[in-house]
C-alpha cells in the first residue's frame, strides 16, 4: 500500500507569519545555545517551517508592493 504524505496548510496575515518566523528562529537559537539536542525530525520540521514562512512573507510583501505600485499609477501622489 502506498503511503501519502499529509500536510497542514495555514493562512496567516503577513505580520503574524513574521512573528511566528522570529519565534521559531528564537526557539532554534534557544536549543542551540542551551546545548539541548533536538530530534532530527523535529529540527528538520522547524527548519522547513521557517523556510516556508520566509518564502510566504517574501511573496506577500512582493504582492503588496506590486499592488501599491498599481495604485500609485492610478492615483498619482501630489508633488
Amino acid at each position: 500500500m502506498n503511503t501519502r504524505a499529509h500536510f497542514v496548510n495555514i493562512r496567516l496575515h503577513a505580520d503574524h507569519a513574521e512573528s511566528l518566523f522570529y519565534e521559531l528562529l528564537g526557539l532554534i537559537d534557544h536549543y542551540k545555545s542551551s546545548n539541548t539536542t533536538m530530534d532530527d525530525n523535529e529540527e528538520r520540521a522547524l527548519l522547513s517551517t521557517i523556510a516556508q514562512l520566509q518564502r510566504g512573507i517574501h511573496i506577500s510583501k512582493a504582492a503588496a508592493d506590486h499592488d501599491l505600485d498599481q495604485l500609485r499609477q492610478v492615483i498619482p501622489l501630489a508633488a
